[in-house]
């Protein structure tokens, strides 16, 4: 079996990367934002698709999270805690769909009693993919 071989990159490293003309991206790291919408938190980064309670907005739309609680890079060196939010932090999204989840069916039964209730719910969703994060 072989091991996996690990890349540390140094400044000197790095400039004769840039010199070669490597895409940036490869090289690229992201940054992790936690936000809050909905009543709940997130962990996001960019590129991710999540989904959370409806918002308001149509397809398309850019939509702007203010409710930012920690920004980071990938590797956790660099972190910005909020009190309860980070100042001037905000994370921007683009509204993918909005729709409903699948159905579930809600039972209640009492035994004894021919007591049977059930009921069915769809909650409604919205998608968001993470455009940018930006931090303070």
């Amino acid at each position: 079996m072989t091991k996996g071989v690990e890349f540390r990159y140094d400044e000197f490293t790095l400039s004769l990367l840039s010199a070669q003309k490597i895409s940036r991206h490869k090289l690229s790291f992201f940054m992790i934002a936690v936000i809050e919408t909905g009543g709940k938190q997130y962990k996001v980064k960019e590129q991710d698709t999540l989904r959370i309670e409806k918002i308001q907005g149509e397809k398309g739309e850019q939509v702007t999270f203010q409710n930012v609680l920690l920004i980071s890079d990938e590797q956790g060196k660099d972190i910005k805690l909020g009190t309860p939010f980070v100042v001037g932090a905000k994370v921007d999204g683009i509204i993918v769909q909005t729709a409903r989840s699948k159905k579930i069916d809600v039972i209640k039964f009492k035994s004894k009693v021919r007591y049977r209730r059930k009921i069915g719910h769809r909650q409604y969703f919205t998608e968001v993919r993470i455009q940018k994060i930006h931090a303070a």
